[in-house]
């Protein structure tokens, strides 16, 4: 499939997301960091999503509470066939790392490195065709 590449390099200091992806793009070489809520997440219909070789750190300033879903990301609203590679995850204050929530379809989570959040590494939270490979992770937890 055919994608639009983001541009924007670094996304900090947002009071509540830094990306928020839409459609069929890529996300590639991309620092999100210190946003209110979220580093990253997709909206309703995204289809083919890559999301890779990027940084997802520090997210959550807000200090929002960990039930009430805030942390380095959250991919849902029916994203189907998702690809999550190559990506440095760390330091989430609360909630999780990459968070694959509900609605999804086809969901592929490899190669990426976590390291001290203070809630999960990864959450699948009921996809169809949900799988991880060859993760890294450094006081964080898998939660599938």
């Amino acid at each position: 499939p055919c994608y639009a590449a983001l541009v924007v390099r670094r996304r900090k200091d947002n009071f509540n997301i830094g990306i928020e992806i839409q459609g069929s793009n890529a996300v590639v070489d991309v620092y999100t960091h210190h946003n209110g809520r979220y580093g990253m997440t997709t909206n309703s219909g995204a289809v083919g999503v890559v999301v890779e070789d990027s940084e997802i750190a520090f997210n959550n300033t807000r200090q929002l509470p960990t039930d009430d879903d805030a942390g380095g990301t959250k991919f849902s609203g029916g994203t189907d066939c998702m690809v999550v590679r190559n990506n440095y995850v760390h330091d989430n204050l609360g909630g999780t790392g990459i968070w694959a929530d509900t609605v999804n379809n086809g969901f592929h989570i490899s190669g990426n490195y976590f390291s001290d959040h203070y809630g999960s590494g990864i959450w699948d939270e009921i996809i169809k065709q949900f799988r991880v490979s060859s993760e890294l992770q450094s006081k964080a937890t898998l939660h599938v």
